[in-house]
This record gives structure tokens, C-alpha cells and sequence, in this order.
């Protein structure tokens, strides 16, 4: 199992670091073209866009694998420990859970509306379902890693 999380965590990175150096590369190559060429590159915005969101969607992935993410917790500071500290904790990871698996669920939903919709982006013709997998894969991977953080929960105690 420990080699499935690894390869689930390579994959992740890879694609998160592909992702910043295509959004690095397009708005260099973009600014470049405008201030540089006087040239205006249609389609930037759209690769700009894709890109982008995928380092933001499997990045947050990233965040809830490493327990990066951005929190507000005063009461697992106040309570670490005990009952309250197990069940603030256990209460953060099922809303978490609850979020996630709707979401995920939704995602569906809006990956197979999509697919039968058919859109394309106006100056490239990049199929738009592109960007939408990754909001689908991320609150997938965010679902499943709130089920390995209720899991390590319960093998805690």
C-alpha cells in the first residue's frame, strides 16, 4: 500500500511541477511576444488557463497529502489531546469528507455534462473537458486522502 502512495504521490508532483513550468512558460513566452515583438499570441490566456488549473486543483491534492493545507483551528490548538482533541479532529476530517465526496460527486456529474456538451476554447479549439479533469481527479484525491487521515485516526487510538 505504502507503494501505491508513493507512486500516487510522484504522479502528483510531476504533474504539479509540469504544471507550474507551463504556466511559467506561457506567460514569459506571452510577455515576451507582446512587449518584446509587439506581437499579440492568441491563445495564451487559454493555455494559460489549463495549465493553471491544474497546478491549483492537484496542488491542493499536494496540500492534503503533506497537511499543507490552510487552516484556522484554534480548537485543536486548545484541546491537542483527549476526547475533545480526538473529536475536534475527527469532526474536521468527516466535514472534510462530507465536502470532498460531494464535490467529487458533482464533478461527475459535470465531467459528463461536459462530455456531451462539447466545448472548445475560441482561439485554440482546446477541448474544455481538458481543465475540468483536474477539478474531477483533485476532489477525488482529496476524498481519499480524508479517508487515510479518519483511518490513521482510529489506528492512533
Amino acid at each position: 500500500m505504502k507503494k501505491f502512495g508513493a507512486c500516487f504521490a510522484w504522479v502528483e508532483d510531476k504533474i504539479v511541477l509540469l504544471a507550474t513550468l507551463g504556466v511559467l512558460c506561457s506567460i514569459t513566452l506571452s510577455a515576451a511576444c507582446r512587449y518584446i515583438f509587439s506581437y499579440d499570441l492568441n491563445g495564451a490566456e487559454e493555455v494559460l488557463g489549463l495549465f493553471s488549473a491544474w497546478m491549483f486543483f492537484i496542488g491542493a491534492v499536494r496540500a492534503s497529502r503533506t497537511h499543507n493545507q490552510i487552516t484556522a483551528d484554534i480548537l485543536g490548538v486548545i484541546f491537542r489531546n483527549g476526547v475533545m482533541g480526538f473529536l475536534i479532529r475527527l469532526t474536521r476530517i468527516l466535514l472534510g469528507l462530507a465536502i470532498c465526496s460531494t464535490m467529487a460527486w458533482w464533478s461527475v456529474e459535470f465531467i459528463a455534462w461536459e462530455m456531451d456538451n462539447g466545448g472548445a476554447t475560441p482561439a485554440l479549439g482546446i477541448p474544455v473537458l481538458f481543465g475540468k479533469l483536474a477539478l474531477f481527479l483533485s476532489f477525488f484525491g482529496m476524498a481519499g486522502y480524508c479517508l487515510r487521515d479518519l483511518a490513521s485516526l482510529f489506528m492512533k487510538r
